[in-house]
C-alpha cells in the first residue's frame, strides 16, 4: 500500500479537478458529493468548479485534503502504469462491464418505459437517451480496441525495444484522442440528462422492481462511466502523447531516454 497526501500534490484553489482524482481516485467520490464532473470537465480548476457548483471553496478543498491523505490502492495505482498496460486494463475492465450492462440496461429501460411511460413520460426519454448512449459507446470502443489501444500498444513496445515505429494512417496519436474525447463529451452529457431526468435516480412510489433494478443499473453504469473517462482523458491519452514525442525521439537518436 502506497500512502499519497496532500503534501505530495500542489492542492491550491488553481489545482485542476483531473490532477487531483489522477493523483487519487477516492478524491472522485468527493467530487461526486459536490456534483462536481471530474471527468470530461476535469481540466477546470477547483475554484471554478465550485463557483459553478455554488460549493464552498474552503469545505471543497478540506474534503480533499481529508481525501488525500488516505491510502492509494496499489493494484489501482494508475499513474504509475505503463499506458499498454492500462490500455489493457481498460479494455479487459470497462470495455467487458460497458457491454454486458448495456445489454441489461436496453432491456430494463425498454420494460420500464413501456409500463409506466403513460403516466411517467420521463422514462420513454430515459429509454431514448441511453439508447444513444449504447450506440455511441459501442462505435467508441470499437474505435479504441480497433485503432487506438493497438497504436499505443506498438509505440510502448518501440520505446522498450529502442526501435523506430512509423507514422500511422491517421498521423499523430493526437488526432484519434481528439476524437476520443469528443465523443466522451457526448456520452457524458447523455448521461448527465439522464441523471436529471431521474432527478439523480429517485425512485417514484409506484416504482416496480423493474424500475428499481434499472436505477440501480444505471447509478452503477454513470460511476463506471465517469470512472473509465477519466482513466482515459485524465491519464491514458496525456501519456499517450508524451510516450509517442519518446518513442519519435529514437528514430533522430535522442539519448537518454526514460518512461
Amino acid at each position: 500500500m502506497n500512502t499519497l497526501n496532500e503534501t505530495q500534490i500542489d492542492l491550491n484553489e488553481n489545482t485542476t479537478v483531473a490532477d487531483v482524482v489522477a493523483a487519487n481516485f477516492s478524491a472522485a467520490g468527493v467530487f461526486t458529493k459536490y456534483g462536481i464532473d471530474f471527468c470530461c470537465g476535469g481540466k477546470k480548476s477547483i475554484k471554478k468548479a465550485a463557483e459553478e457548483k455554488h460549493a464552498e471553496l474552503h469545505n471543497l478543498i478540506s474534503d480533499l485534503k481529508i481525501s488525500l491523505s488516505g491510502s492509494v490502492n496499489q493494484n489501482e495505482n494508475f499513474q504509475n502504469w505503463n499506458p499498454a498496460f492500462l490500455a489493457d486494463y481498460i479494455e479487459n475492465t470497462h470495455h467487458v462491464y460497458v457491454r454486458a450492462a448495456i445489454e441489461r440496461i436496453l432491456v430494463y429501460a425498454n420494460k420500464v418505459a413501456m409500463r409506466h411511460g403513460e403516466n411517467h413520460s420521463e422514462m420513454i426519454d430515459v429509454a431514448a437517451s441511453f439508447e444513444l448512449i449504447a450506440e455511441e459507446l459501442l462505435s467508441h470502443m470499437m474505435k479504441e480496441e480497433q485503432i487506438l489501444f493497438p497504436y499505443i500498444r506498438k509505440i510502448q513496445s518501440a520505446f522498450t525495444n529502442h526501435s523506430e515505429i512509423s507514422m500511422p494512417g491517421f498521423g499523430t496519436v493526437l488526432n484519434p484522442i481528439r476524437m476520443m474525447e469528443h465523443e466522451h463529451d457526448n456520452a457524458g452529457l447523455l448521461m448527465h440528462k439522464i441523471n436529471a431526468l431521474t432527478n439523480n435516480y429517485k425512485l417514484k412510489p409506484e416504482a416496480c422492481t423493474t424500475w428499481r433494478i434499472l436505477f440501480d443499473e444505471l447509478k452503477q453504469f454513470e460511476y463506471d462511466l465517469h470512472k473509465h473517462v477519466h482513466l482515459e482523458n485524465n491519464i491514458l491519452f496525456p501519456k499517450a502523447i508524451e510516450l509517442e514525442q519518446k518513442a519519435l525521439s529514437i528514430k533522430n537518436k535522442t539519448p537518454n531516454l526514460s518512461f
